[in-house]
């Protein structure tokens, strides 16, 4: 009496289990395969403990995956945040050197309408109206646009940008939600002429209504993140 012959090794649980090994998902799903049809295979194919291992192994791969994932995404998307929020601290320096020119040539600070993005994370044009050419010393009130002070963004704007010049102090604020969350990342710059380190000048509208009421409890002349936090 001849004995049956060895059922043949299944070549598609082989390759999920070498799959399986590499990039778990895909060989999880290829010994899917190959294990129905080794139980479809009346015995003529083997190899259902490697096709099993190739399942087991990938299962653990998507987990795996999925765990990484949970870590990298939000970590990228924090550091994308961070990144767009360079914006702000550019413009804010860039408007302190603004402030600090004119009040050298006119002896004045300004205090400048709202202008800029804000509106989300998405960017807008830069809308600031020219600078009147009766802007002066002896018009100060024809200086209200960031124009006067040399600045502008070298593209679309993801802040809305203003500031507030009393006396002998100015107080600039940065506004914006990159993240479309509701909440709004605050960014503040200003003076203290009078020999106190703190902000003096009272914060613009902008930031007082976007929870960053104080600026005295900031340094002067740093460019300050008003909301840790939030972006």
């Amino acid at each position: 009496m001849t004995s049956a012959a060895p059922a043949k090794t299944s070549t598609l649980a082989i390759v999920a289990l070498v799959l399986s090994l590499g990039c778990g998902p895909v060989g999880s799903i290829v010994g899917a395969v190959a294990l129905a049809r080794i139980n479809k295979s009346n015995g003529e194919l083997g190899g259902k403990g490697l096709a099993i291992a190739s399942v087991v192994i990938g299962v653990i791969g998507w987990v795996f995956l999925g765990i990484l994932a949970g870590i990298a995404i939000p970590n990228f998307m924090r550091y994308k945040l961070r990144s767009q929020q360079s914006e702000a601290r550019t413009m804010l320096s860039s408007i302190r050197v603004g402030q600090e020119s004119f009040r050298m040539e006119h002896d004045a600070y300004l205090t400048l309408a709202p202008v800029g993005g804000g509106s989300g994370s998405q960017p807008v044009a830069w809308d600031a109206a020219p600078c009147e050419e009766a802007c002066g010393r002896d018009n100060l009130a024809a200086c209200t646009s960031f124009d006067c002070i040399g600045v502008a963004p070298y593209g679309p704007s993801r802040f809305t940008y203003a500031c507030n010049a009393v006396g002998d102090d100015y107080a600039c604020a940065a506004v914006g939600d990159l993240d479309d969350d509701g909440e709004v990342s605050v960014w503040i710059v200003g003076s203290n002429n009078s020999g106190g380190d703190r902000i003096a000048a009272p914060l613009p509208a902008i930031a007082v209504e976007a929870g960053c009421v104080n600026g005295a409890t900031h340094p002067a002349k740093d460019v300050v993140n008003c909301t840790l936090t939030v972006y």
